[in-house]
């Protein structure tokens, strides 16, 4: 491919331009192929000249003392802008100075043969002075920059700076501040001590110098301009140097930015930070010596090729690849001096994915790391933060060897640190390791392989964290960590007794230790290499589990996952229990096949293998576990709870105590609904007969869990609607007992008063009847009682009736059965009659006296059931319900009367 040329720009104020037809300040002439929207957006900015206002006063006529301004920026688009403006006198029209600007436009492609070699721009001629405007426009492309008579080697740097009176200090500052200002927005602002007509040939000469000690990465960004009558902030200009007056002192326009004004000796921001500057003391050291600084910037390029911005226009980037590159050349004394700095840096290089060659960077960082391999001792210990750099730069590395040269090197840090008693820095070097899981995985592995070093390295580092655990999930944690980091960690022995240890240690101390348990199970459940020390561990768990396990107060949810768990055991697991966790796996056992089916077990027989005091552990457990309201499925097994098995065959339940409990966990209407249950069962009776212990467990409860139940109407009409005589006659010995004393005397001798009222009101009806059947009193020496009409419209004598105002009994109840059953312990008894209340004929096998055709009752000593003072109704040979034999009002024979 062709080389691309050099364009031109001249710049003026004529008759007329490129871009204007009429007189003033225009592009007079260019190069064909210049882009005109370039020339006007770039170069136009640049085409300017502010004579010195020093000559300005005197009227100096002669051009040639007048400073020339040479400009040197890059645009955006990449072009390197060369130019110069001098001043050139009066225009076209003799009456107005004017100035002249000559611009190159060096192509991107050919820019750093530029950079590269500083001559061809501060040596660069050629530039013209003048031209006509009425001439030619086009000017042509250049295929190189004619040279002037300046040295291509250029002046002694030494002499130049010594000539502006700079030392090491203020060259170190101004290239500080030159390299700070490509890196920034801020400016430099040169003031030279020197004439006004040789300025700008002076600052010529110390930009080459400065322009030397800067890599070519900077100079792609740096611009600077020769002259200028006053400071301007120009974009692309970085250095500008300005005539001697134009700054002032506090101007606030440049605080911020650097000043260096030799003649006032007024140096602005230009103080160094900090006591090392490897890239200020490398370019002031190879001042003289171009070739090293040239190796150096050559190693700079292939170091950042391909990197972003973010590398290349940092200042410590230049700091940092000047140490390396010194290193690499053997001066080890910028290494010792920062080792853990340089390591830590060579592995912010290597991680850097824009860097693309970091061949050179590796081969140093392994040079520096095997180096500190062979002087590691107890005297020259690493610091943290070197190792910290070396863990850094470990993921970087690709070869195993090297890898395993990582490793080596980290276990014998390690083992030193533990024989030298440095436990503090070995528990940060672990801190470090566990930040690079690749590295402290080899690490760990190679330790077991290591005789030597497994006890220091591995199995002292995993029992103190296995120690540092506080819950069994965190040494569940700790077990799935080492797994992951190195699966043979887990076949160490150490390892296995002290992880078991620990973790057996917590779950003593777990409060919920089914919980804990359960989490064992399911944390091992995926453990195949190591089972049989899994296995061992929930073993030894489920052994404490049933040590310390309080049977009365397991819930229903823990109570079925320990018989699931227990279900699962081997035989040979509870034998290997205590005696007390066997008897108490065995209970857990039979109440949990007791809840799952208690049609299928005898009371006897489900007791019979236990011990007193374990039979009632399981009642007590059985109680805790049971949950109300009651279902009729549940309430045979509500029976074991309260067995004796060793009572005799009378008392076999303790009735009143398993009534209560009923009450208690499922309320009375279930209790309620287990005593009819009970009705049906043969375990409650003996033949027909209720038992004698359950009579008194149901009258206990009658009256003294729920006393009012028998008061409540409602209720009473509930209890006496159970259709079962055994029943009845609890609830009326329940009524004798709770009654007052005058309803206790009225209904044990209802009956007799019945028959000895009946047989008054007889001898008083015959007495009258005789006296009647003597004479014929006259009515007013006998006065009647007053009649009265019932509420069927029958007239009756108010003075006959009771006393105590007792109303009959509303008639005997209806009867029923309840049917029969089969199983043991579950069978159903047959009904009979149920009397109907204490009244009842039934009851008392009475029957009541029935009248006879004169109207006398018949000869009985008992009455039915009949209210006191009631009559018999006459010729009905029965009983009657309410109604008396009337009196007429006639007087006449009542015997003889009708109803």
């Amino acid at each position: 491919m062709s080389q691309q040329l050099i364009l031109q720009q001249y710049y003026t104020r004529a008759r007329q331009g490129i871009f204007r037809s009429n007189e003033g300040y225009d592009t007079i002439a260019k190069s064909d192929s210049l882009d005109n929207n370039f020339i006007k957006k770039t170069l136009h900015p640049f085409c300017g000249y502010d004579a010195p206002k020093e000559l300005q006063k005197r009227g100096e006529r002669d051009v040639s003392l007048y400073p020339e301004s040479l400009v040197c920026f890059h645009s955006e688009t990449g072009e390197l802008i060369l130019g110069r403006s001098v001043y050139v006198g009066a225009d076209f029209t003799g009456q107005r100075n004017t100035f002249f600007t000559h611009n190159y436009v060096i192509p991107p492609s050919r820019r750093d043969e530029f950079l590269k070699v500083p001559a061809k721009i501060f040596a660069a001629g050629g530039f013209v002075s003048h031209h006509e405007a009425e001439g030619d426009k086009s000017l042509p492309e250049l295929a190189a920059i004619p040279q002037n008579s300046l040295s291509q080697a250029g002046p002694n740097p030494r002499q130049v700076l010594s000539l502006e009176g700079i030392d090491e200090k203020l060259f170190k500052q101004l290239l500080y501040a030159v390299i700070s200002s490509i890196t920034s927005k801020k400016k430099v602002y040169v003031i030279l001590d020197a004439d006004v007509s040789e300025s700008s040939l002076r600052a010529r000469e110390l930009l080459r110098v400065v322009y030397d000690a800067l890599p070519y990465e900077l100079r792609r960004h740096f611009g600077f301009m020769t002259y200028s009558s006053e400071p301007q902030s120009k974009k692309y200009i970085n250095v500008m140097f300005v005539e001697k007056g134009s700054i002032r002192a506090g101007d606030q326009q440049i605080e911020k930015d650097f000043l260096f004004d030799f003649p006032n000796q007024r140096f602005a921001n230009v103080d160094l930070q900090g006591a090392s500057h490897e890239y200020l003391d490398f370019a002031w050291h190879t001042l003289e010596r171009p070739h090293i600084r040239e190796r150096f910037y050559d190693f700079v390029e292939e170091v950042l090729a391909g990197a972003d911005s973010s590398i290349t226009m940092r200042i410590a980037t230049y700091y940092q690849l000047a140490a390396f590159y010194q290193i690499e050349q053997g001066i080890v004394e910028l290494y010792k001096r920062n080792k853990a700095g340089i390591l830590h840096t060579l592995a912010e290089y290597a991680g850097h994915d824009s860097i693309s060659q970091k061949q050179r960077l590796h081969e140093l960082f392994m040079n520096l790391f095997r180096e500190e391999n062979r002087e590691l001792t107890a005297t020259n210990f690493p610091t943290p933060d070197m190792l910290k750099a070396i863990v850094a730069y470990y993921p970087h590395v690709q070869s195993e060897a090297v890898q395993e040269q990582f490793a080596a090197y980290f276990i014998n840090v390690l083992k030193l640190a533990k024989e030298t008693g440095r436990r503090t820095e070995a528990a940060e070097i672990y801190k470090l390791l566990q930040a690079c899981e690749p590295l402290f995985s080899l690490v760990a592995g190679a330790s077991l392989q290591n005789p030597n070093a497994v006890g220091p390295v591995f199995e002292e580092y995993a029992a103190e964290r296995l120690g540092a655990c506080r819950t069994i999930s965190e040494v569940q944690k700790e077990i799935r960590y080492w797994s992951a980091l190195v699966e043979q960690s887990l076949q160490n022995r150490v390892f296995q007794e002290r992880a078991q240890a620990r973790m057996l240690e917590l779950f003593d101390g777990e409060r919920d230790q089914l919980g804990a348990l359960l989490g064992l199970h399911a944390f091992f459940a995926d453990f195949t290499r190591q089972r049989a020390w899994a296995e061992e561990i929930i073993a030894s768990a489920e052994r404490k589990l049933l040590a310390g396990i309080k049977l009365e107060s397991l819930g229903r949810d823990a109570f079925e996952k320990i018989v699931a768990i227990l279900r699962e055991k081997p035989q040979v697991f509870l034998q290997e229990l205590d005696p007390q966790s066997r008897r108490e796996a065995k209970m857990i056992l039979a109440a949990g096949e007791l809840l799952e089916n208690a049609q299928v077990f005898d009371p006897e027989q489900f007791y019979q293998e236990m011990s007193r005091e374990d039979a009632g552990t399981t009642q007590r457990m059985l109680q805790s576990l049971l949950d109300g309201p009651f279902g009729k499925d549940q309430f045979l097994t509500v029976t074991f709870a309260f067995y004796n098995p060793d009572s005799p065959q009378a008392a076999p339940y303790r009735f009143h105590d398993m009534l209560r409990y009923i009450k208690r966990k499922g309320g009375a209407d279930n209790a309620f609904d287990f005593i009819v249950w009970s009705l049906s069962r043969h375990i409650f009776f003996t033949k027909r007969t209720l038992l004698a212990s359950y009579k008194e467990g149901l009258k206990q409860y009658l009256t003294q869990d729920v006393p009012d139940e028998l008061r409540d109407k409602q209720a009473r009409k509930k209890w006496y609607g159970i259709k079962h005589p055994e029943l009845r006659k609890v609830l009326e010995e329940v009524a004798d007992e709770t009654s007052g004393g005058l309803s206790r005397f009225f209904r044990k001798y209802m009956d007799k008063l019945l028959i000895g009222v009946a047989g008054v009101i007889s001898i008083g009806v015959i007495a009258w009847v005789v006296m009647l059947s003597l004479g014929d009193p006259s009515p007013a020496k006998m006065p009647q009682p007053p009649v009265v009409n019932d509420h069927l419209g029958n007239k009756e004598n108010p003075g006959t009736q009771p006393s105590t105002g007792q109303q009959p009994d509303s008639g005997t109840a209806p009867t029923g059965t309840t049917p029969n059953g089969t199983v043991p312990g579950n069978e159903s008894v047959p009904a009979s009659t149920t009397p109907a209340g204490p009244n009842d004929p039934a009851k008392t096998g009475q029957t009541p006296p029935a009248a006879t055709g004169s109207g006398k009752p018949e000869p009985s000593g008992k009455t039915g059931q009949q209210g006191a003072g009631q009559a018999p109704k006459a010729g009905s040979g029965s009983a009657t319900t309410g109604t008396q034999t009337k009196t007429p009002a006639t007087g006449n024979n009542p015997a003889t009367a009708k109803p």
